[in-house]
């Protein structure tokens, strides 16, 4: 076998040819601000207790840290579409994956790209739908933060009967020291005092 065949065998078969048009899928994000799930744009949510007692907490489906919450939420909206993609060049290829570079510089992987605008356009339909199903199943967590609230209400009652029960021990203790305290100074006082009639009525 010639060196020239040699490099012949070596070269990989391209799937594609510089020069060819394939089509891009894409989805352009746009942020917008939503009402919160939760609160509605109140700031608040109230949390039914087991007895029935109405109680009112801040909404932290919609709060940033120690900020607070501001009744919204910012999510993201996506458009449907597709671009040509002119293939000027190869970049790279590691295991089978294809990276190419269109005539503008811009890179993309082979496998994502699609031989026709329609196919690209349904693709890109269907990324969308997934991104979208990302972002239902974040409000549904956002929602599960009123289980939070609940949890939280009963956690911190808790401690403050803790703490109330801990201040009666202690304030019984300190009524308890006072009144020996004062005992004591009323047994001293009317030991002075019986000193000093006893020293009065001696003889000279």
């Amino acid at each position: 076998m010639t060196g020239k065949d040699q490099r012949m065998e070596n070269t990989l078969a391209m799937p594609f040819a510089i020069g060819q048009q394939m089509w891009e899928p894409i989805y352009p994000p746009t942020q917008v601000k939503t009402k919160c799930p939760v609160c509605f744009g109140s700031l608040a949510v109230v949390v039914i207790l087991g007895n029935g007692e109405r109680v009112g907490v801040p909404c932290e489906a919609c709060g940033i840290s120690y900020d607070g919450p501001r009744g919204y939420i910012e999510e993201w909206e996506y458009q449907i579409g597709a671009r040509p993609f002119v293939i000027a060049s190869v970049q790279s290829m590691n295991g089978g994956d294809w990276v190419v570079v269109n005539d503008v510089g811009w890179t993309y992987s082979y496998a994502n790209l699609c031989a026709t605008e329609e196919d690209a356009i349904q693709r890109s339909r269907e990324h969308i739908e997934s991104l979208m199903e990302r972002q239902a199943e974040g409000r549904r967590h956002r929602r599960a933060s009123v289980k939070k609230a609940a949890w939280s209400i009963r956690y911190h009652r808790k401690q403050i009967a803790d703490l109330e029960r801990r201040l009666l021990w202690h304030r019984s203790k300190v009524e308890s020291a006072s009144s020996s305290d004062a005992r004591l100074m009323d047994s001293e006082s009317g030991t002075a005092s019986g000193s000093a009639t006893n020293s009065s009525t001696e003889p000279s």
